[in-house]
């Protein structure tokens, strides 16, 4: 099946990149650039799924896999600004933490909220189910909101802007409307997950 193609080639991708990095030492494993990230960071937000599993396995195993950046985020939370669902869902099975926050005090769900990540979200869930970890769907961020409430505000400032669009058929537009779909999409996956729906 696919399926199993699919796994097969990501395992040898892995022992590829394991191969690859037999010999890396603890020191370069938790070594920081500039910006604080360390090479899970850097490797999770170009999308090299493969390395950031091998990296995130030997980071586990020190307990260090959710070691922060200058901006207060884990690997796990960079994979879900960039819209990593394969690799979030990989990271949380591996033990990263679904409740942490960054500088700005947002949650990855927030942050899933904010940019429409529907996707994300179900790869956090499964992942968290998987790890027997509970996510946090009532969790504010520093404005006192909850992911649910930042993707309404997210949803109605696309519905805003729609309605001040001009000419319908342009690119802006266009972005628009799909970014409305993503997050409509986000605050069904929040409710179906178990958000209150309640204003507080």
């Amino acid at each position: 099946s696919t399926t199993q193609l699919g796994k097969s080639f990501f395992q040898w991708q892995v022992e590829q990149e394991e191969n690859k990095l037999a010999n890396i030492s603890q020191d370069q494993l938790l070594a920081k650039d500039a910006d604080g990230d360390t090479f899970l960071h850097i490797a999770v937000a170009q999308g090299r799924r493969a390395l950031s599993y091998v990296l995130a396995r030997k980071m586990a195993a020190l307990h260090m896999l959710d070691i922060k950046e200058h901006n207060g985020q884990s690997a796990f939370q960079v994979a879900v600004a960039a819209n990593q669902h394969l690799i979030v869902q990989d990271l949380v099975s591996l033990g990263a933490q679904v409740n942490t926050t960054d500088c700005w005090g947002r949650t990855p769900l927030h942050v899933c909220a904010e940019k429409g990540h529907a996707q994300v979200l179900q790869a956090i869930q499964k992942g968290a189910i998987g790890s027997n970890q509970y996510v946090d769907l009532e969790a504010t961020n520093y404005d006192g909101l909850t992911a649910l409430h930042c993707a309404v505000l997210a949803h109605n400032a696309v519905l805003h802007e729609l309605q001040n669009s001009q000419p319908p058929h342009s690119p802006e537009v266009q972005e628009l409307l799909l970014r409305n779909k993503s997050l409509v999409e986000t605050i069904k996956t929040l409710i179906q997950m178990g958000a209150s729906v309640e204003a507080k």
